[in-house]
């Protein structure tokens, strides 16, 4: 759920780059609009991304099982929202989370 109006944060963007001074709420908006963004980009939410690379996440594996993995078994590809897992040759995309990956084993059993 977006907080912010796109609109808005490119006005706010305008006036910082044009060194105008701006309230802290204004500050704090274009703060949280450009983390928005980014997260419109990659098609999954930030907290939800740091959240994998700490504590790991599941997997629905080649063999249709459920694997807990690291983050750091797989690499990213921002351009591509995807990580890869080498060992498999497998891909997962930012946007399939609760389909083929998760936080949780629930959310991937609830789903099958």
């Amino acid at each position: 759920m977006r907080l912010t109006d796109k609109d808005k944060i490119k006005e706010l963007e305008t006036l910082q780059n044009n060194n105008v001074l701006m309230t802290d709420n204004n500050y704090k908006e274009l703060k949280l609009g450009k983390l928005e963004n980014i997260e419109d980009e990659l098609g999954i939410e930030l907290i939800t991304l740091f959240k994998a690379q700490t504590q790991g996440f599941y997997i629905i594996n080649v063999l249709n099982e459920i694997e807990k993995v690291k983050l750091s078994e797989w690499r990213f590809n921002l351009i591509k929202k995807e990580v890869h897992r080498i060992k498999w040759n497998k891909h997962l995309s930012f946007t399939d989370y609760g389909k083929t990956w998760a936080l949780t084993k629930e959310e991937l059993e609830n789903d099958n």
